[in-house]
């Protein structure tokens, strides 16, 4: 497109969107990658030569190659943050305060450092049992502001953490593996003694009746650390 006739059309996209009260502007560049910025935090836009310039209210100034948008869009949606992080021995993509426009869905991936795993996905304080097997985890349709949170642990699981915190582990008449705590459980994971996984959960009870007898590794993750704790299974 002639960049003459671009500028005036986007300044007329400008002015329209003013008198029409919306609430922000959605650039969307080639890659089909986006940024969406409040209205009332721009103080000016401007064109200079090859590229749309966004000046916010504190004097900062964001340019953008014309090249690389595809489209600009005004629109009266919400804009919301989902703020994600990621502990030791690994990665989530997209990380930090990641903008999501109003009904859109947003997808993020977890990848853990050489020989760790994924130990838990916290999404809005909830662990999510399936994300951790995945590897992803998508908010569709966002309507509001997110929190998500992934954390890691050693591969094999024989490590011990946190050994300060208070638990008592017991096998009850039911064949299940019971966790007594005061704090927080966010999963509690079974390994073999070649650290296989063969049982997970996220309550303070995890059926392991149909282990064979031997010796096991249960690994607990709590809102405090990770505590290791071997168990014998004996019938």
């Amino acid at each position: 497109m002639n960049k003459k006739i671009l500028h005036t059309f986007l300044a007329i996209l400008f002015s329209f969107a003013i008198a029409q009260a919306q609430n922000n502007l959605v650039i969307n560049l080639v890659d089909n990658s986006s940024v969406t910025v409040a209205l009332d935090n721009i103080q000016r836009i401007t064109f200079n030569g090859d590229n749309l310039l966004l000046k916010n209210k504190t004097g900062a100034e964001n340019s953008y190659l014309l090249d690389n948008v595809s489209s600009i869009v005004f629109t009266d949606h919400a804009i919301y943050t989902i703020t994600a992080s990621a502990g030791a021995n690994g990665t989530i993509n997209p990380s930090g305060a990641v903008d999501v426009a109003h009904g859109a869905n947003q997808t993020f991936t977890f990848t853990p450092a050489s020989g760790y795993r994924i130990a838990s996905v916290l999404v809005d304080n909830v662990n999510h049992p399936v994300a951790v097997a995945n590897g992803t985890y998508t908010f569709e349709n966002v309507t509001a502001n997110h929190t998500i949170s992934v954390t890691f642990i050693d591969e094999v699981g024989v490590e011990e953490f946190a050994e300060t915190i208070d638990m008592n582990v017991f096998i009850n008449s039911f064949g299940e593996i019971v966790v007594e705590t005061s704090h927080q459980i966010h999963q509690l994971t079974v390994f073999d003694l070649v650290g296989r996984q063969v049982a997970t959960g996220t309550q303070s009870k995890l059926n392991v009746n149909f282990l064979s007898t031997g010796i096991y590794i249960l690994q607990v993750a709590t809102d405090k650390g990770l505590v290791s704790k071997k168990f014998i299974k004996n019938r």
